[in-house]
């Protein structure tokens, strides 16, 4: 097993979702192909966790002509970090980089609900051709969109059960945007090349199934904290396990005083904005 400590405090919502420069994804898939051995597909287990004191609740914007029957929602978009028994991270994207070409999987359909004025989950995966449907389980009318600035979808009604669909047609992040008269309904969708990604449980556990057998590189994403990766190796037809273990810093340790939430730089490849 693998650990990995970093270093991670809590970001503003502007905080980046991973997909790495060209550059590096090339060198990574060189290498993977150059390396991995052949072989039965095996599988990629894991856990992320978070240590240490949890962050500063984030002030949620509880306004609108809804702000009173969505009161509860408050409660869960305040809580920047949610964390699980055994301090599991949950809400955490997970991807194996450096994957050879395997096996060709057709696209899919990947749902997310609208609850008691909640989006559930808050953070979801995907591969690039899949469908991401929003679906509304409230009496109320929402307008969600995908992404933001000239490059958002175009927003669209969801009605009270029923569902509303965008094309995931470019890989990296994107916000899940359902902010008109809701301002604090936001989510993130993740979106990979490649099917060999997943999102952390409650209990911030993850299995990705099918992976080539090869060495690679495991990048774990937090809506909240900076970007983390570990090695790991898949045996022929066996399982590869990780744990990438997010710390959050004291602020007596801060050279510069901070607060202990405060941002804070980390390692990391280039990625794309979340929108």
């Amino acid at each position: 097993m693998i650990r990995l400590l970093v270093a991670a405090l809590v970001l503003g919502t502007g905080c980046r979702a991973p997909e790495p420069d060209d550059s590096a994804r090339d060198r990574a898939g060189t290498k993977a192909r150059k390396a991995a051995p052949t072989g039965r597909p095996g599988r990629v287990e894991g856990v992320v966790r978070y240590e240490g004191d949890l962050p500063s609740p984030l002030p949620v914007n509880l306004t609108g002509p809804h702000a009173a029957v969505c009161d509860s929602a408050k409660g869960v978009y305040e809580m920047s970090v949610v964390r699980g028994p055994g301090g599991g991270l949950a809400n955490a994207f997970i991807s194996v980089e450096g994957v050879p070409q395997g096996e060709a999987r057709g696209p899919q359909t990947r749902t997310i609900a609208i609850d008691d004025c909640v989006l559930k989950p808050y953070v979801i995966d995907g591969t690039v051709g899949d469908t991401l449907e929003i679906r509304n389980e409230d009496e109320l009318v929402y307008l969600c969109t995908l992404g933001g600035g000239p490059e958002a979808a175009f927003k669209q009604g969801v009605l009270p059960d029923r569902s509303s669909t965008f094309q995931l047609d470019r890989p990296g992040g994107r916000r899940i945007d359902c902010t008109q008269d809701h301002p604090w309904l936001k989510g993130h969708v993740l979106v990979a090349r490649h099917p060999y990604h997943a999102v952390t449980t409650a209990s911030g556990r993850f299995t990705i199934e099918g992976v080539p057998p090869g060495r690679y590189t495991v990048q774990a994403w937090h809506p909240t904290q900076r970007q983390a990766s570990a090695e790991v190796t898949v045996p022929p037809g066996g399982v590869g396990r990780v744990e990438l273990v997010y710390r959050a810093r004291a602020a007596a340790a801060r050279p510069d005083g901070g607060r202990p939430d405060a941002p804070t730089k980390a390692a990391g490849p280039a990625v794309d904005d979340a929108h």
